[in-house]
């Protein structure tokens, strides 16, 4: 994944797509910040790309509340370039049966295994799925 990263940089440098450039560059260097720390050692890169996309999607979020939409458009070009990297995101019809099933599989039923409910579901689905879309569907199932 961080040779595709370091290819695209060139080719965005290439063709002097500074937004793209930028967003790449970013990512480059968060990637080694986190791998250069002693906890982030064992990270890959696609984990630290993920949590970089996700602290971009809420700090969009926080600049649309404040009303600042020039500056959370600015962010989410920059995070439309990270996503590229990600795994595909499953759509919301396709989450909620891949937790039914994984519910199904493991006879979870009671509001007392919703955490084990979703280090499954969370572990087999990862960085496709959005955690919180996760838990209101367990919540939903199980009625807790």
């Amino acid at each position: 994944m961080l040779d595709r990263i370091k290819d695209a940089l060139k080719d965005s440098m290439k063709r002097r797509d500074a937004d793209r450039t930028s967003a790449l560059r970013m990512l480059l260097a968060e990637i080694g910040r986190v791998q250069a720390t002693p906890a982030g050692a064992k990270s890959d890169a696609q984990q630290v790309t993920q949590t970089y996309a996700k602290g971009l999607r809420k700090s969009a979020e926080e600049y649309r509340k404040l009303g600042e939409t020039a500056r959370a458009e600015a962010i989410e070009r920059e995070m439309k370039v990270i996503e590229e990297f990600l795994p595909r995101r499953l759509s919301p019809e396709e989450t909620a049966a891949a937790v039914e099933r994984i519910l199904r599989e493991h006879s979870i039923t009671e509001p007392k295994q919703m955490g084990q409910a979703m280090k499954l579901v969370m572990g087999e689905l990862g960085g496709q799925v959005d955690g919180r879309e996760v838990q209101a569907l367990i919540k939903s199932r199980l009625g807790g």
